[in-house]
């Protein structure tokens, strides 16, 4: 499902949370944001300035991060080593590498300071992306994704797959990175973590958003009914 006139802002340390049932464009919304899908009309701005046009390596240089839900074929890469995944959006900065030439030493500290932090398990610092768990592959991404200290973050179901103990330090640590003055736009379809995390919830249905919420309006019952294009 696409989008039709879409408008909304996220301030900065807020955490902006989208409800809908999946494939009434929640997917459209990410792209469109992170850089992956073209706009037809309308614009996105960042800071003030119109990003409509830019690409998405100028958008996280920018400090846009993308978290997708898709952590199999778009997070990640699953035939690279996990310290080449750390630096897919990094391999051309110093000190990553110098002059084309990838410091391995650099990167291989990297990516295990991404593993400890976030207790990923591995059989190894150097093994292929594709021989984690579902839950590890996507604890890997959010560590990466979250290193850059963006302005803005774009996720996805990032606590899709993941055991209870890790959800609740994900979800902390998106609270605590907007108490730090990071915006957060946060899709998922659990219930419980877009009412505690989000600020404000806006609500998709076909498309379209239904209505914005303020934490202290949104219930779960209110939540539904707009998820079904039931408008009050």
């Amino acid at each position: 499902v696409g989008l039709n006139k879409v408008s909304f802002e996220i301030h900065g340390g807020e955490i902006f949370g989208i409800a809908g049932v999946d494939g009434n464009g929640q997917k459209s919304l990410c792209e469109a944001i992170g850089g992956q899908r073209e706009l037809v009309s309308g614009r996105i701005r960042f800071r003030g300035e119109d990003i409509s046009q830019k690409s998405v390596s100028e958008r996280h240089e920018m400090g846009i991060s993308y978290i997708t839900d898709d952590r199999m074929n778009e997070g990640c890469v699953l035939d690279l080593s996990l310290p080449e995944n750390a630096i897919l959006r990094l391999y051309h900065r110093q000190p990553y590498s110098r002059f084309n030439i990838i410091n391995n030493g650099v990167v291989g500290g990297f990516a295990d300071s991404l593993i400890r932090e976030f207790d990923v398990k591995t059989t190894g610092p150097d093994v292929r992306a594709g021989t984690l768990s579902g839950g590890n592959i996507q604890k890997f991404i959010l560590a990466r994704e979250l290193s850059t200290k963006p302005e803005l973050i774009v996720c996805t179901k990032p606590t899709y797959g993941l055991d209870a103990r890790t959800v609740s330090y994900v979800q902390e640590l998106l609270l605590e990175k907007s108490r730090q003055g990071t915006s957060v736009l946060l899709i998922t379809s659990e219930m419980d973590e877009l009412i505690n995390c989000s600020d404000r919830i806006g609500v998709l249905f076909n498309g379209e958003i239904m209505a914005v919420l303020d934490k202290c309006d949104a219930s779960p019952e209110k939540i539904g009914k707009l998820m079904l294009g039931i408008e009050e």
